[in-house]
């Protein structure tokens, strides 16, 4: 080779160097006269050395992807014993811990520097959430909500009183056949609309329902939630109390089956169905006007947001049929029962082996007063920690 070309070679070798420290690293161009292509070379060395990638021996990427081309971050990440709650360790759930704790933070200045019967009310929530509900408290609350759900089956044109009666609550509407809520109207997203939906399944892989696949792994995932619920029962209502576990699990089987129902009804693909009040007694048998005063309206919506239309019409069919049956009578309790166990000392356990660790993989149960107060306070002072949050951590330039 040519000397000519030899330098052409080593110019056109320094200005890719060049080019890649600029564009990856920052690096500032080279110096008008940075000819000599070894010390590129050894700058180029360095980038390379500090920068690559660790060789995981022990990992393959079409094993382990994620923990493959994450090796460097997870060796230098450090978690907390009260951050093992956390069931999948990335920037996003380490962020979202780090705001339960500044949302903490917010709850524990306003209540202790202010008066005020907001205030006040405040401080109470957060003592209950702290304190957690004694034993003796929730029994009498467990069964005083099973006495409620037994009056109201004792009539069987009450199906739009026990709908309502689930829904009432933030904590359990999710946990209904039919379930209410109210969310800005995805087409006119300053206007608030009902919206009735589908039921939230217990089980995370729903094929556990699906009663044709009767595999090794389905049973016994069936067998461990069903003891979770013998053992929530007999923990919070001692023996005798009535109620089947079995029973739970068949009438979620029986609303799985209910998503693989069809009619012929017309149903947007996006999941934005308009149903009238007329249209819903009529063609779903769903008494809208009914449902909606037994959750307190005054003055019945014109029409709510359905995400499938089929599935109100199978739901609505089932529930006629059943829904004060003796089965259903074990699930109306235990939507409950479940959720009051979870804010009972002690008891807060005995459904986290299987919703927790079993199914989520959950290492630990939080333990963090933080992360407790900055959820359940989340909702009934929502519009509070909001703005107070986006005051004191708004930060224009992140967003």
């Amino acid at each position: 080779m040519s000397k000519t070309k030899k330098q052409k070679t080593i110019s056109n070798k320094t200005k890719k160097c060049q080019k890649y420290l600029v564009e990856n690293f920052g690096f500032k161009p080279f110096e008008k006269g940075f000819k000599d292509f070894k010390e590129a070379k050894k700058s180029q060395s360095y980038i390379v050395s500090k920068y690559k990638p660790i060789v995981v021996k022990n990992i393959k990427p079409s094993d382990n992807f994620y923990n493959y081309i994450n090796y460097n971050w997870l060796k230098k990440i450090k978690v907390t014993e009260q951050q093992r709650y956390i069931t999948q360790v990335d920037d996003f759930r380490l962020t979202q811990d780090k705001v339960y704790h500044q949302l903490h933070d917010i709850i524990v200045d306003y209540i202790k520097h202010n008066n005020s019967k907001f205030a006040q009310n405040m401080r109470n929530y957060y003592t209950s959430v702290i304190k957690m509900n004694s034993k003796k408290q929730s029994r009498e609350k467990a069964i005083e909500i099973i006495s409620k759900i037994d009056e109201i089956r004792g009539n069987k044109d009450n199906i739009w009183k026990m709908l309502a009666f689930v829904n009432s609550s933030e904590i359990t509407s999710s946990y209904s056949p039919l379930s209410w809520s109210v969310y800005p109207d995805n087409k006119e997203p300053d206007i608030f609309r009902c919206y009735i939906d589908g039921y939230s399944f217990a089980i995370v892989d729903q094929s556990v329902y699906d009663n044709t696949t009767n595999n090794k792994y389905s049973i016994n995932v069936k067998k461990y939630f069903i003891k979770t619920i013998k053992n929530l029962f007999n923990t919070m209502l001692g023996p005798n109390h009535g109620l089947i576990a079995e029973d739970v699990f068949d009438v979620e089987e029986k609303l799985y089956n209910v998503w693989k129902c069809f009619y012929n009804l017309h149903e947007n693909s996006n999941g934005y169905n308009k149903i009238t009040a007329a249209d819903a007694l009529k063609t779903y048998g769903f008494d809208w006007e009914q449902f909606s005063k037994e959750l307190g309206f005054d003055k019945t919506p014109p029409f709510f947001i359905s995400s499938s239309p089929n599935y109100l019409k199978c739901c609505v069919d089932l529930l006629m049929k059943e829904w004060n049956s003796e089965k259903w009578r074990s699930f109306w309790c235990w939507i409950y029962l479940r959720f009051i166990a979870r804010i009972t000392k002690d008891w807060e356990k005995v459904s986290f082996s299987f919703y927790g660790e079993y199914q989520r993989g959950q290492e630990r149960i939080n333990t963090s007063d933080a992360v407790s107060s900055a959820l359940y306070m989340s909702l009934p002072f929502n519009t509070f920690l909001t703005n107070e949050y986006v005051a004191k951590y708004e930060n224009p330039a992140a967003i």
